[in-house]
């Protein structure tokens, strides 16, 4: 099932800032957030300076289930991205933001409100800054994943990634058919993975998700690729509710970053 995404603006607060100019877009990163936990209602993210020399730029908006907050520009530096629900914080993530570079954060995963959690089960997730993190099932409670949006030398082809965002889903894998054949875009993805960046030539490509074991795709897409962008699609929703059937999240957005770049992958 293919997902039409509510797009929701972000509430930028700056605090003493100067009017931009060229050098300080050019300094700038950009961050794009994503609600993908199934059983949670509005969820508020926040997102902080922790280095020096900026005095007060945040990041703060209120998002539904299934919406994204495109991309905000912020100065480039260190961060840490907290998500809070009804007042609960539920996780927080520390990164790092290239100037230049485009991110995508997404929340997903259950809701922990019948949950006794210990004060430190935050530390439970090895991370790694600059945009990958330990793939590590934390039993399907909610967690932030940080994807850089970074692409290689090519301009002739799109780009496309899978990220395995449905708590309690074996793992998946995504193919686009031609013909009789079948290419594979990810693989036996498991449970919070995101499979590599892949080359797609442009045009319309319909993508099917099945999950291990199932002989029919579980949920479909169709993409109207172009040439230089990157489309990331998201499985979200859980099997457990009734009410959140699997769909697929399609992100896009076009290659805005250095070409020197090598292709990164998750």
């Amino acid at each position: 099932m293919k997902r039409m995404i509510p797009v929701r603006l972000a509430v930028m607060l700056l605090v003493a800032g100067a009017p931009a100019t060229g050098s300080t877009v050019a300094s700038s990163c950009h961050l794009r957030l994503v609600h993908a936990g199934p059983n949670l209602g509005t969820l508020s993210f926040t997102v902080n300076p922790t280095h020096r020399g900026v005095s007060t730029p945040s990041l703060r908006s209120e998002t539904s289930y299934g919406e994204v907050v495109e991309f905000q520009a912020l100065p480039g530096g260190r961060y840490e991205a907290k998500v809070a629900s009804g007042g609960r914080e539920l996780d927080r993530l520390r990164l790092g933001c290239d100037p230049g570079g485009y991110y995508t954060l997404i929340a997903f995963g259950l809701g922990s409100s019948n949950v006794d959690l210990p004060s430190t089960w935050r530390d439970r997730m090895k991370r790694i800054f600059g945009g990958v993190e330990a793939r590590v099932d934390r039993g399907g409670l909610l967690q932030l994943k940080l994807l850089r949006d970074a692409l290689g030398k090519d301009t002739e082809s799109g780009y496309l990634r899978v990220v395995h965002a449905a708590p309690g889903v074996v793992p998946l894998s995504a193919t686009i058919p031609t013909g009789q054949e079948r290419t594979h875009m990810a693989s036996e993805l498991p449970y919070a993975g995101t499979g590599e960046t892949r080359r797609i030539s442009p045009g319309t490509r319909p993508v099917e998700v099945r999950f291990q074991g199932a002989r029919l795709s579980t949920a479909s897409t169709e993409l109207e690729v172009r040439a230089a962008h990157l489309y990331t699609l998201i499985v979200i929703g859980s099997p457990v509710r009734a009410d959140r059937p699997l769909e697929i999240l399609t992100l896009s957005n076009p290659i805005r970053v250095r070409l020197s770049e090598p292709l990164w992958t998750p």
